[in-house]
């Protein structure tokens, strides 16, 4: 584990370097990606009381209590620095996590739920930290970079393990299919960790560069990226990941249809070179979505859709105000299905659902509207970093998609969780200005957000 760990610190501080930003705030947000990686076959995550004795565990908590502990200081010391809090936008998730705690008493577990409620709430605190520093960006483009490269380091340590212990990074089925993503992460989690650095990387390349950075940044980095994340999406075989990329490229590649010569040119070649591709492998994609499942099983989306009925008929029903509390699938906590006893809904929305019921559920939906919302409004109103707001939008539509079959933005903490909230008060709020010499920085109110970028 010791020899993981420093491969695994080494590159997020290499990738730190690699993106540009210069700041103590994006290292603890480098940072804060390690403890989703668990580098041991014998030890997982923290799923009660009891694994605090594991060595990977401690470990793991400690990574993430002290990056939080950083990120709290910061702000503290920085005036004014948590502002954004104050914002309107911000009330659904604020609302969000204070009425899941209300369900929190009758769990079997509280403590547990507790401490990862307090997770998403660092990853809430540690946006608002980087909302302060990319105001150091000279645009936003730039801060997308800052942002996306923090994947980069989950996938070169499961290249490297799936060459020094392939049983951690690799799981190997039955009939012989071989699945990126194991104990050292889950295959979900990885193929959205691929899908969103690909499609960071193709708006990356596909608009001009800026010529504020050295041209290997700008153009040969998220060259590299972009191979490493599809090579990643293909390995995971997420299903739901890729058909959130498909479309979310296809929303990122439509903004072409204002875009220069080069871009429609550029557009109209990969379109015509991913259709002849297809066409010549119809049995290798068809392999690919079904992996060595039948027709049958990929419609219940390999027996989730049973799940969810199940969940919704016996489990909604209890307590459809209040909810069941954080992490909690029914009163007893988990939840017996097939006889099989779930702790995870594999759908964020019924998640929230049972976390916090219809208030809750509620609020989960504004979460994610209120970036595509802002997104798509800055995107249609503005020439200046319009690319960027659609890579904006693009990414707020794959995680709406991702929380249908996935771990999602609520639940037990993931990559696409952290990286969500840490993007949210940009996308929503926009990039800070620079604070004038002798004035503080004035947020943008809720409905004139819309009319600067």
């Amino acid at each position: 584990m010791t020899l993981g760990l420093l491969v695994l610190l080494a590159s997020a501080v290499f990738a730190w370097w690699l993106s540009g930003a210069r700041s103590l705030a994006y290292l603890l947000y480098y940072l804060s990606f390690a403890p989703f990686l668990t580098l041991s076959t014998t030890d997982g995550g923290m799923q009660g009381l009891d694994d605090f004795g594991s060595s990977v565990v401690l470990t793991k908590l400690l990574l993430r209590a002290g990056t939080a502990a950083a990120v709290v200081a910061l702000l503290v010391t920085r005036r004014a620095a948590a502002r954004p809090l104050a914002d309107p936008r911000y009330l659904p998730i604020l609302f969000f996590v204070l009425w899941t705690t209300l369900g929190l008493p009758r769990a079997p577990d509280p403590s547990v739920a507790l401490m990862r409620l307090g997770e998403l709430v660092a990853f809430v605190l540690l946006g608002v930290l980087l909302w302060n520093d990319a105001a150091r960006a000279p645009s936003l483009r730039c801060v997308l970079r800052w942002h996306a490269l923090a994947l980069l380091p989950l996938i070169v340590v499961t290249a490297v393990y799936a060459r020094i212990d392939p049983g951690l990074a690799l799981h190997v089925a039955e009939n012989g299919m071989v699945r990126a993503g194991n104990r050292l992460i889950n295959a979900e989690s990885l193929g959205t960790v691929g899908a969103l650095l690909t499609l960071w990387a193709s708006y990356e390349l596909k608009d001009p560069p800026e010529r504020r950075e050295a041209w290997w940044r700008e153009r040969l980095v998220p060259a590299l990226c972009v191979l490493a994340g599809a090579a990643t999406l293909v390995m995971a075989r997420s299903r739901t990941a890729m058909t959130a990329t498909l479309l979310a490229e296809f929303v990122l590649w439509s903004s072409t249809l204002r875009g220069s010569r080069r871009q429609w040119a550029c557009g109209l070649a990969l379109g015509l070179a991913a259709l002849l591709w297809t066409s010549f492998n119809v049995e290798t994609i068809e392999a690919w979505f079904l992996r060595g499942d039948s027709v049958a099983n990929l419609r219940t989306g390999t027996g989730r859709t049973e799940l969810w009925a199940h969940l919704f008929e016996d489990a909604v029903r209890l307590h459809p105000l209040v909810g069941n509390g954080y992490l909690n699938l029914s009163e007893s906590g988990g939840f017996w299905h097939a006889g099989t006893y779930w702790t995870n809904a594999h759908n964020a929305y019924l998640a929230a659902l049972l976390f916090a019921g219809v208030p809750g559920f509620v609020a989960l939906l504004a979460i994610l509207a209120l970036p595509l919302r802002m997104a798509w409004i800055r995107a249609r109103q503005f020439d200046s970093d319009r690319g960027a707001w659609f890579a904006i939008f693009a990414i707020g539509l794959l995680a709406a998609i991702s929380n249908a079959t996935s771990f999602g933005i609520c639940g037990w903490p993931n990559p696409l969780m952290l990286f969500f909230f840490a993007l949210f008060p940009v996308a929503v709020i926009g990039v800070r200005r620079r604070a004038a010499p002798t004035s503080d920085v004035e947020l943008e109110g809720p409905w004139r957000a819309g009319a600067r970028a």
